[in-house]
Protein backbone atom coordinates (compact mmCIF):
# COMPACT_ATOMS: atom_id res chain seq x y z
CA UNK A 1 0.00 0.00 0.00
CA UNK A 2 1.04 3.55 -0.78
CA UNK A 3 2.02 5.98 2.44
CA UNK A 4 -0.83 8.45 2.70
CA UNK A 5 1.43 11.17 4.37
CA UNK A 6 3.86 10.68 2.34
CA UNK A 7 1.61 12.21 -1.09
CA UNK A 8 0.32 14.29 0.96
CA UNK A 9 3.53 16.03 2.25
CA UNK A 10 4.08 16.22 -1.56
CA UNK A 11 1.14 17.42 -3.24
CA UNK A 12 1.32 20.64 -0.82
CA UNK A 13 2.88 23.25 -2.79
CA UNK A 14 4.03 26.30 -0.80
CA UNK A 15 5.69 29.29 -2.24
CA UNK A 16 9.25 27.70 -1.34
CA UNK A 17 8.70 24.80 -3.24
CA UNK A 18 7.39 26.36 -6.25
CA UNK A 19 9.70 27.43 -9.25
CA UNK A 20 10.63 30.90 -9.18
CA UNK A 21 9.87 32.33 -12.41
CA UNK A 22 12.21 35.21 -13.73
CA UNK A 23 11.90 36.74 -17.12
CA UNK A 24 15.79 36.66 -18.45
CA UNK A 25 17.63 39.97 -18.55
CA UNK A 26 17.61 40.04 -22.77
CA UNK A 27 13.76 39.50 -22.65
CA UNK A 28 13.20 41.97 -19.59
CA UNK A 29 16.12 44.50 -21.93
CA UNK A 30 13.27 43.47 -24.77
CA UNK A 31 10.10 44.36 -22.93
CA UNK A 32 11.89 47.57 -21.49
CA UNK A 33 12.86 48.59 -25.00
CA UNK A 34 9.45 47.94 -26.20
CA UNK A 35 7.74 49.73 -23.91
CA UNK A 36 9.94 52.60 -23.90
CA UNK A 37 8.92 53.09 -27.99
CA UNK A 38 5.61 52.38 -27.21
CA UNK A 39 4.39 55.17 -24.34
CA UNK A 40 4.19 57.79 -27.04
CA UNK A 41 1.85 55.87 -29.16
CA UNK A 42 -0.14 54.58 -25.97
CA UNK A 43 -0.77 58.26 -24.78
CA UNK A 44 -1.84 59.00 -28.04
CA UNK A 45 -4.22 56.34 -28.44
CA UNK A 46 -5.86 56.91 -25.03
CA UNK A 47 -5.88 60.94 -26.23
CA UNK A 48 -8.42 59.81 -28.99
CA UNK A 49 -10.21 57.24 -27.30
CA UNK A 50 -11.11 59.71 -24.67
CA UNK A 51 -15.06 60.79 -24.97
CA UNK A 52 -14.30 64.43 -25.43
CA UNK A 53 -18.03 64.40 -26.03
CA UNK A 54 -18.60 63.17 -22.78
CA UNK A 55 -16.42 65.69 -20.97
CA UNK A 56 -18.18 68.34 -22.62
CA UNK A 57 -21.30 67.05 -20.74
CA UNK A 58 -19.74 66.94 -17.14
CA UNK A 59 -17.61 70.40 -17.82
CA UNK A 60 -18.78 73.36 -18.71
CA UNK A 61 -15.77 75.27 -19.45
CA UNK A 62 -14.02 72.69 -21.29
CA UNK A 63 -17.73 72.96 -23.32
CA UNK A 64 -17.14 76.64 -24.00
CA UNK A 65 -13.72 76.01 -25.47
CA UNK A 66 -15.00 72.82 -27.62
CA UNK A 67 -17.70 74.69 -29.11
CA UNK A 68 -15.70 77.69 -30.01
CA UNK A 69 -13.23 75.32 -31.72
CA UNK A 70 -15.56 72.59 -33.07
CA UNK A 71 -18.28 75.04 -35.00
CA UNK A 72 -19.19 73.57 -38.14
CA UNK A 73 -19.21 69.86 -39.34
CA UNK A 74 -16.03 71.07 -41.59
CA UNK A 75 -14.47 72.13 -38.59
CA UNK A 76 -15.54 68.39 -36.59
CA UNK A 77 -13.94 66.66 -39.67
CA UNK A 78 -10.84 68.57 -39.49
CA UNK A 79 -10.97 67.61 -36.00
CA UNK A 80 -11.06 64.05 -36.30
CA UNK A 81 -8.72 63.67 -39.32
CA UNK A 82 -6.24 65.82 -37.64
CA UNK A 83 -6.02 63.76 -34.63
CA UNK A 84 -5.98 60.16 -36.34
CA UNK A 85 -3.35 61.58 -38.93
CA UNK A 86 -1.40 62.11 -35.61
CA UNK A 87 -2.11 58.48 -34.26
CA UNK A 88 -1.47 57.08 -37.15
CA UNK A 89 2.25 58.80 -37.48
CA UNK A 90 2.98 57.35 -34.04
CA UNK A 91 2.08 54.19 -35.11
CA UNK A 92 4.50 54.44 -38.06
CA UNK A 93 7.15 56.26 -36.36
CA UNK A 94 7.01 53.56 -33.53
CA UNK A 95 6.16 50.03 -35.13
CA UNK A 96 8.22 50.74 -38.82
CA UNK A 97 7.13 47.09 -39.58
CA UNK A 98 3.47 48.89 -40.21
CA UNK A 99 5.02 50.69 -43.42
CA UNK A 100 5.14 47.51 -45.37
CA UNK A 101 1.88 46.07 -43.99
CA UNK A 102 -0.32 49.05 -45.00
CA UNK A 103 -3.32 46.74 -44.94
CA UNK A 104 -2.53 45.44 -41.28
CA UNK A 105 -2.04 49.24 -40.86
CA UNK A 106 -5.63 50.58 -42.10
CA UNK A 107 -6.76 47.52 -40.11
CA UNK A 108 -5.43 48.23 -36.75
CA UNK A 109 -6.31 52.07 -37.22
CA UNK A 110 -10.25 50.84 -38.00
CA UNK A 111 -10.56 49.08 -35.17
CA UNK A 112 -9.32 52.48 -33.72
CA UNK A 113 -11.66 54.15 -35.19
CA UNK A 114 -14.68 51.86 -34.35
CA UNK A 115 -13.49 51.37 -30.77
CA UNK A 116 -13.26 55.56 -30.40
CA UNK A 117 -17.05 55.77 -32.06
CA UNK A 118 -18.34 53.10 -30.50
CA UNK A 119 -16.92 54.60 -26.63
CA UNK A 120 -18.35 58.20 -27.65
CA UNK A 121 -21.41 56.20 -28.41
CA UNK A 122 -21.96 54.64 -24.83
CA UNK A 123 -21.12 57.87 -23.17
CA UNK A 124 -23.43 59.95 -25.14
CA UNK A 125 -25.77 56.89 -24.49
CA UNK A 126 -27.02 56.70 -27.80
CA UNK A 127 -27.24 54.14 -30.99
CA UNK A 128 -24.49 55.08 -33.28
CA UNK A 129 -26.01 56.98 -36.34
CA UNK A 130 -24.96 58.50 -39.84
CA UNK A 131 -22.67 60.85 -38.44
CA UNK A 132 -20.44 58.44 -36.78
CA UNK A 133 -20.00 56.62 -39.97
CA UNK A 134 -18.94 59.86 -41.58
CA UNK A 135 -16.75 61.05 -38.65
CA UNK A 136 -15.05 56.82 -39.12
CA UNK A 137 -14.26 58.44 -43.03
CA UNK A 138 -12.69 60.85 -41.67
CA UNK A 139 -10.85 58.99 -39.26
CA UNK A 140 -9.59 56.65 -42.07
CA UNK A 141 -8.71 59.76 -44.29
CA UNK A 142 -6.09 61.10 -41.68
CA UNK A 143 -4.72 57.77 -41.02
CA UNK A 144 -4.73 57.37 -44.80
CA UNK A 145 -2.82 60.66 -44.92
CA UNK A 146 -0.59 59.79 -42.40
CA UNK A 147 0.66 56.18 -44.26
CA UNK A 148 1.37 58.77 -47.92
CA UNK A 149 3.19 61.57 -45.68
CA UNK A 150 5.05 58.62 -43.79
CA UNK A 151 5.87 57.25 -47.24
CA UNK A 152 6.60 60.19 -49.46
CA UNK A 153 9.43 61.10 -46.17
CA UNK A 154 10.96 57.72 -45.95
CA UNK A 155 11.38 57.33 -49.64
CA UNK A 156 12.60 60.91 -49.61
CA UNK A 157 15.09 60.49 -46.76
CA UNK A 158 16.35 56.74 -48.52
CA UNK A 159 16.79 58.28 -51.75
CA UNK A 160 18.79 61.37 -49.99
CA UNK A 161 20.80 58.85 -48.55
CA UNK A 162 21.46 56.68 -51.65
CA UNK A 163 22.60 59.73 -53.70
CA UNK A 164 24.87 60.82 -50.81
CA UNK A 165 26.50 57.43 -50.90
CA UNK A 166 26.91 57.41 -54.61
CA UNK A 167 28.98 60.99 -54.65
CA UNK A 168 31.85 59.52 -52.27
Amino acid sequence: MIAIPALRRHAINTADDLPEKRIPSAKRSLLKKALGRLWPFLIALAIVLFPFDWLTQVWPAYRQVFDRVFVTARDHAIGHSALFFLLGMFALVVSPALRKRPFLYLGLMLLVALGQEALQSIFKQELPNIYDGRDILFDVLGVTVAFVVMWILVYALSFRLHSDQSRE
